[in-house]
Formats: structure tokens, C-alpha cells, sequence
């Protein structure tokens, strides 16, 4: 596992306390729809090991001027 940075650790942390927060009020049969809480909050713990680098975008850059087609 990689290091997560601040950020990506606060997303994770979010992530599992909502995944968390939705199966325990499943669990006790709160008055609740707890769907989006769960989606949301395991869609958080996956982006946060999303790659942040910048290597991501090569093909919407602009073509050197200096290229030739």
C-alpha cells in the first residue's frame, strides 16, 4: 500500500465512516434510506488510491509548435 497524503487520508477516513455509519443503521433498522451513504462512502475509499500524478492527461495536451505532423 502506498502513502496516502492528507488529503487522500481524510477522503479514506470519510469514506469508511460512512460505509460504517450506513451497515450499522442498516443493521438496527434506523427509519433511513442508507443506500447513498454507502455508495458514497465506498466510493470514497477506492479514490483515494486513485494515481495523482499528472501523467494521466497526455492526450489533451497541446502539440509542440515545434513538431512536425
Amino acid at each position: 500500500m502506498k502513502k496516502l497524503n492528507k488529503a487522500q487520508k481524510f477522503i479514506f477516513i470519510s469514506g469508511i465512516l460512512l460505509t460504517t455509519f450506513a451497515i450499522l443503521g442498516k443493521l438496527d433498522n434506523w427509519d433511513m434510506d442508507f443506500f447513498p451513504f454507502f455508495y458514497t462512502g465506498s466510493t470514497f475509499m477506492w479514490i483515494a488510491f486513485l494515481n495523482t500524478g499528472k501523467g494521466c492527461c497526455w492526450g489533451l495536451r497541446r502539440k509542440s509548435a515545434t513538431s512536425k505532423p
